[in-house]
């Protein structure tokens, strides 16, 4: 999603549609396995908590800064690399590490 704005947009027009037969095929045919993966991740860093919960706030707190940078480049405290999805991983990992004591 980082590299490939048409997808991201994509993805939002689709989430935003929330038709239920093409969410069901997203769902399964396209994002299954990586949020299968993500799950069992979330399972090990903190086998205390919902792996399911987990997981779609990590999917929120990465998707999230993707879909605000036509935004964020406008607001004060940006730098070039706040778009670098090496730095956006880093800094959720960070958030996470800290606030689920990793």
């Amino acid at each position: 999603m980082a590299t490939d704005r048409d997808f991201l947009c994509l993805m939002q027009r689709e989430l935003l549609d929330a038709d239920e037969q093409r969410m069901r095929i997203l769902a399964l045919e396209v994002f299954a396995g990586q949020f299968e993966r993500l799950i069992h991740l979330s399972s090990q860093l903190a086998p205390e908590k919902d792996g399911h919960l987990l997981a779609v706030s990590i999917i929120g707190l990465v998707c999230y800064h993707l879909e605000l940078q036509p935004l964020r480049r406008y607001l004060s405290g940006r730098r070039p690399e706040h778009d670098n999805a090496e730095t956006i991983a880093a800094h959720v990992f960070d958030l996470l590490s800290h606030g689920l004591g990793c």
